[in-house]
């Protein structure tokens, strides 16, 4: 149910950027304050929004791992880290 609803959340955030957004792409660990998502695809069209110099035609992205430090919310900063990110670009 959790899974679900924060699958839902994340689509709606990340959607526009991201396909792959599947509820067996997601591992999450409320209690620890992390949340993974896997394999998922670039939407190149979404990013020429961001007036890069480059058009991105394709690209991945293996591994997105979010920390969200629960119990010090106030003064821990939150972590993303991006793991196997590929990018085919043109000028």
């Amino acid at each position: 149910m959790a899974k679900a609803i924060i699958l839902s959340i994340l689509e709606a955030q990340l959607g526009k950027y991201v396909a792959g957004l599947r509820s067996d792409s997601l591992v999450v660990g409320l209690w620890s304050g992390e949340l993974e998502l896997r394999d998922l695809s670039l939407k190149p069209h979404s990013l020429a929004e961001l007036q890069l110099p480059v058009a991105v035609t394709s690209g991945s992205v293996g591994r997105v791992l979010v920390r969200l430090p629960w119990n010090q919310l106030g003064s821990a900063s939150m972590a993303i880290t991006l793991e196997g990110v590929l990018a085919l670009v043109v000028p």
